[in-house]
């Protein structure tokens, strides 16, 4: 079936039906909650979401899931069979059949989703307003390469007068852009998205970017806050349901995108699994850059207590507060620094277009 769903995702990026298939995702998980909570058995509901299904791959995944399901498996061995949902949600359904919550653990899936998309939208507004004014920015600075710059540089040129070293820069420049520039441009814009889509959503390479963006960039603390917001409410979610911590683990690694969280979980796995205490663990490895130290205690306080799921909520809720006040913060943060940039590059050809104007003064009036 894992063949058959790669097959299927294939066609549906070629038809472009990608985005469609996602939103089938969310369709499927909010009807199959609606539908159950409603009593209707469960082969009947998946007919009823199939009809309604938009993407190819959607409709032919939840066919053999209908198949898999009067052949007499569970309903959570068929949706982890169909690679369409990850571990976390996996084990909620699981745990959901056993002790019949199914209906609340698809909420409480239905509710994680929208956490992450809520966040998502909330970074892409933080971001998009300076983003546009960069672009916009950028277009301005590169239209005056291409068509103003080259006749200020003719101008200049037959001036019999000593140019200043900034002057003959914005020269040497224009002089290039007009010769090469509408080969240079396009080939930085290519550059810049091929960089962008290898170091941020090429499987292979997205790691560089992670660590680019978490040690370079600036970006950990809404990495880090956004990581421990989903670290607590899964975890504690994940426990109150009854699975293991070693079972939470296996979630979290599968939940998160960030390499080096991924190895973290999977570390503290290993190590509990091995019969150490959240304290031991962290007495043990240094993971200050990834939990912070107060976090850490908060943890192994609780797991002394016996209370690790619901502080593992209250970690959720108070990063999630505070996830929503560095997004909302973004922005004014990015702005004025976009327009100490751009002061500067109009500063910088001001003066380049200036002095060459006082020069020329300064000898007409020794003339005189």
């Amino acid at each position: 079936m894992d063949k058959e769903i790669e097959k299927n995702k294939k066609e549906n990026i070629l038809g472009f039906s990608f985005f469609a298939l996602n939103d089938d995702k969310k369709y499927f998980l909010e009807n199959l909650a609606m539908l159950i909570g409603a009593s209707v058995p469960i082969n009947k509901s998946l007919l009823v979401i199939e009809k309604g299904a938009k993407s190819l791959t959607m409709k032919k995944a939840i066919k053999k899931m209908i198949e898999r399901l009067e052949s007499g498996h569970n309903l959570s061995e068929i949706i982890d069979e169909s690679k369409l949902f990850g571990a976390y949600a996996v084990s909620l359904i699981r745990i959901g059949e056993k002790t019949g919550r199914l209906n609340d653990n698809l909420k409480i899936i239905i509710d994680q989703r929208r956490k992450d998309e809520s966040l998502k939208a909330k970074i892409t507004s933080a971001v998009m307003y300076p983003f546009i004014i960069l672009f916009i920015s950028v277009i301005i600075a590169g239209s005056i390469s291409l068509f103003l710059l080259p006749k200020l540089v003719k101008t200049f040129s037959d001036l019999k007068i000593e140019l200043p070293s900034i002057t003959q820069t914005l020269i040497s420049f224009s002089y290039f852009m007009e010769s090469y520039g509408l080969v240079f441009i396009p080939f930085v814009f290519l550059l810049i998205v091929i960089t962008g889509y290898f170091l941020f959503f090429n499987k292979e390479t997205k790691s560089i970017g992670q660590y680019l963006s978490f040690n370079v960039f600036g970006g950990r603390k809404i990495i880090q806050e956004n990581e421990l917001a989903r670290f607590g409410y899964n975890m504690g979610i994940l426990l109150k349901s009854g699975l293991s911590i070693s079972e939470c683990f296996d979630s979290l690694v599968d939940s998160t995108d960030f390499y080096c969280y991924k190895y973290f979980y999977k570390k503290l796995k290993n190590l509990i699994e091995e019969g150490q205490t959240f304290e031991q663990i962290f007495s043990k490895i240094d993971a200050n850059y990834l939990i912070p130290r107060s976090i850490q205690q908060m943890i192994i306080v609780a797991e002394k207590s016996g209370r690790l799921s619901d502080s593992m909520l209250n970690i959720g809720q108070i990063y999630q507060e505070r996830i929503d006040n560095t997004t909302k913060n973004i922005s004014t943060i990015l702005e004025p620094v976009l327009l100490i940039i751009i002061w500067v590059g109009v500063l910088l050809l001001s003066i380049a277009i200036i002095l060459p104007i006082y020069s020329l003064i300064g000898n007409f009036s020794a003339q005189l």
